[in-house]
């Protein structure tokens, strides 16, 4: 099963069980993650659309030497 699929099953199951049970409480708690798996899906269908990004590390940046030391000309 895809992350996806996974997704949507949790969110199934919570609906489940919000029917199931009588307590307001519980029933919003449940909602409110079901809710929250169909975000999860939502962004992975995102993602998988978006082009493959890679990542390239930068260039390491040269040292500068401690500007304090220079010599300065003298007159």
């Amino acid at each position: 099963m895809s992350e996806t699929g996974e997704y949507r099953a949790h969110a199934a199951e919570c609906v489940r069980l919000a029917q199931q049970t009588a307590d307001p409480q519980s029933k919003g708690s449940l909602l409110d993650m079901a809710r929250a798996w169909l975000a999860l899906v939502a962004q992975g269908e995102k993602n998988n659309d978006a082009p493959t990004l890679v990542y390239e590390t930068p260039e390491p940046r040269q040292q500068v030497a401690n500007s304090g030391n220079r010599s300065r000309s003298r007159g």
